[in-house]
């Protein structure tokens, strides 16, 4: 897993591998953990993500709550097929949900994405 980061103006964005899943999580929630040391605003960019499991899920949920409980915010950009879809059925992006849809993010019924 090699999640490369960019600095996009206030905000850190850290592109995601191809999946996310039990074989990385760990090193997926180190380098979530880094960028929190660093930044108040982290974007994920989900170009790349073919795949994200439950536990990949969970890490980004709780990431995005506890940057909010510290004032900043956690944000996801770039979903598409079936990651935009896990993303949307577990009621991730709801209002009310700690975990952000990105300014660039397409929804998933939209015909483009």
């Amino acid at each position: 897993m090699s999640l490369a980061a960019q600095k996009r103006g206030p905000e850190l964005v850290i592109f995601a591998d191809r999946e996310i899943d039990l074989s990385n999580a760990e090193r997926f929630e180190e380098r979530l953990d880094a960028a929190r040391s660093r930044t108040r605003r982290i974007c994920l960019d989900f170009t790349q993500c073919e795949f994200i499991d439950a536990g990949g899920l969970r890490l980004v949920l709780h990431t995005a709550r506890d940057m909010r409980a510290e004032g900043g915010e956690l944000s996801v950009d770039k979903l598409r097929g079936e990651v935009a879809r896990i993303f949307e059925i577990t009621g991730m992006l709801v209002e009310g949900s700690p975990v952000v849809r990105g300014a660039a993010q397409t929804p998933p019924n939209d015909s483009r994405g």
